[in-house]
Order: C-alpha cells, then sequence, then structure tokens
C-alpha cells in the first residue's frame, strides 16, 4: 500500500491505495516509476528496424498487451514516456482518468477540467433532443443522430450542429496548451455524456433506409427539420421540406441539398429529420421509432 500526496493548483489530492492490481493510468508518475514490479526491457528478438524496441512487462511477468512501445535511450525514458502515453490514451478516448494521476501532467489536468465544464454544458432532458450551451447560445440535435463509432464522424457531427465553443478568432483545430483542441475537446465531452444512453459504435447512417445509408445521389427526400424545442427536450414546431442526396466523399452521414427560405442549403441527412423518400415503387414513408427510456437502458 502507497499513499500520494500531490498538490496542483492550491488543491490537495490525496490517494491511497493498493498498487498490486493498479494499471499504469490508474498510478501517478512518481508511483510508476518507482514501482519495481513495471519494467521496460529490450526485446531481444526484434530485428531490422525493429530493433532497439523495448517492451513492457507486468508485475506478473507478461509482457504488456500493447506490445513495443517504442525505442528509447533507457530503460527509465521508456517508462517515463510509455507512462505519458497510456494517461494521454485514456483522456482522449474518454476514460476516466483520477486528478491525482494528472496531477502530475498539469496540461492534461487543464485539459480534463476543460472536458468537465463543456460536459456540465450539455443537457438532457425526457425528450430526445439534448441541449448544449455554446457561447451562451443553446443549440439542439437529437440524441441518435448523434455518431459514437469513429471520432472523425464525431468531429463532422459537431460542426453540423455548430457546437464548437470557440473564443472570437479561435481555430477550432489549434490546439489547447498543445494536448488537444476545442475540437477535440468537444468530441470528448459529448461522448463522455452520452456513452450511458447510446449503444457502442453507434452509427446514424445504419439507422437510416438501405437505399440512403451510403450518399448516392440523386435520391429525392422529404424531411422535418426542428423550428422549436421546448426545454425538456421535445419539439414542438417543425418546418417540412423537400431535398435531394448528394454525394459528400469522407462524410460519416449522407449529404442533401433543400431549399430553405429561398436560399440553397446542404446539410447532412440525419434519422431524425427524414419522413420519407422516392424509390422505383414510389414515395415510401420512414416510420421511425427510438424511445427515450429504451435509449436509456
Amino acid at each position: 500500500m502507497q499513499i500520494s500526496f500531490d498538490i496542483f493548483d492550491d488543491e490537495a489530492l490525496l490517494m491511497n491505495v493498493d498498487m498490486e492490481n493498479l494499471k499504469p493510468e490508474e498510478m501517478t508518475f512518481s508511483m510508476f516509476m518507482s514501482n519495481p514490479d513495471w519494467k521496460a526491457v529490450h526485446d531481444v528478438k526484434a530485428k531490422g528496424e525493429s530493433k532497439g524496441q523495448y517492451n513492457l512487462i507486468q508485475p506478473d511477468g507478461k509482457q504488456y498487451q500493447g506490445g513495443l512501445i517504442g525505442k528509447f535511450r533507457s530503460p527509465e525514458e521508456a517508462k517515463k514516456t510509455f507512462h505519458y502515453l497510456v494517461v494521454y490514451r485514456k483522456l482522449f478516448k474518454g476514460g476516466d482518468v483520477p486528478e491525482v494521476v494528472l496531477s502530475e501532467y498539469p496540461k492534461l489536468l487543464k485539459s480534463r477540467r476543460r472536458i468537465t465544464t463543456l460536459m456540465k454544458n450539455i443537457h438532457i432532458g425526457s425528450g430526445p433532443y439534448v441541449a448544449v450551451t455554446v457561447n451562451n447560445q443553446i443549440r439542439h440535435f437529437h440524441i441518435m443522430d448523434c455518431p459514437l463509432n469513429f471520432r472523425m464522424n464525431m468531429r463532422e457531427f459537431l460542426e453540423d450542429h455548430f457546437l464548437i465553443e470557440l473564443h472570437p478568432g479561435q481555430d477550432p483545430h489549434e490546439l489547447n496548451d498543445g494536448i488537444f483542441g476545442p475540437v477535440e475537446e468537444m468530441a470528448i465531452a459529448l461522448e463522455c455524456k452520452l456513452k450511458t444512453m447510446l449503444p457502442d459504435g453507434h452509427r446514424p447512417n445504419r439507422m437510416l433506409p438501405r437505399l440512403l445509408q451510403w450518399g448516392d445521389k440523386d435520391n429525392q427526400v422529404w424531411l422535418r427539420i426542428p423550428v422549436s424545442i421546448n426545454d425538456e427536450g421535445e419539439c414542438t414546431q417543425y418546418r417540412d421540406v423537400e431535398g435531394t442526396t448528394v454525394v459528400s466523399l469522407g462524410s460519416c452521414i449522407p449529404r442533401v441539398e433543400c431549399t430553405i427560405d429561398e436560399k440553397p442549403v446542404r446539410m447532412g441527412l440525419y434519422p431524425s429529420i427524414l419522413t420519407k423518400y422516392l424509390t422505383n415503387e414510389g414515395i415510401q414513408v420512414w416510420n421511425k421509432s427510438y424511445p427515450l427510456n429504451e435509449m436509456q437502458e
């Protein structure tokens, strides 16, 4: 058992743990480096470009499942870099990293606190529309439209729904403290908030009719776009429009072009807005049902 006492930003962080069963990302940097049961050793079987690579050996004597951890000048440097990377990746994936662990990586801790603040700006009511406070404005999205299968899809979703909070003149992809940018931090915050409400790897495009899933062009569709949403996340007013699908390479969701207020608009064809679509057999009404109580199970 080890007691670790760390101070960061005038906060005292106390940790009383049994290190034997802890993962590297659950230990502080000082705990990990001082633990002789975690060893960085050269891979003696490595050849060619892999020569000089290190393996990490766990307390049970087995090799760390992540495989080779890179080339370093010493075992100490290998352990040091490895610990930072596992903590970084855990945070990047939206994992729960104790603040006492992040306290030895001030930039990661600041990023974690920004993500926590962003999570507080995401409000889930009894209805299917989630409210997000962005630069003092409320924006909404239908919960089943949110992708959780790839981070690149989440980035596109955030931009589609204007969910990125920026300072005047700030680049959405500019890194904060050299760690994550505004897009990445908001993506992590949204994934953390919704991961217990949506199935793992949720893909909105797979909910669409098969004809529309892959973004073919010139498919006629009818849409119902929300205009007014109340505090409980229920839509009280819609706008009905007609549009045509277009090809947009690299998008995670099919795109559609329509006219709103006599202006051409291109948007994502998300499941929540589709009502009808045209096939060779005629117009098909799309019946969708995803009650919120089922999504939360």
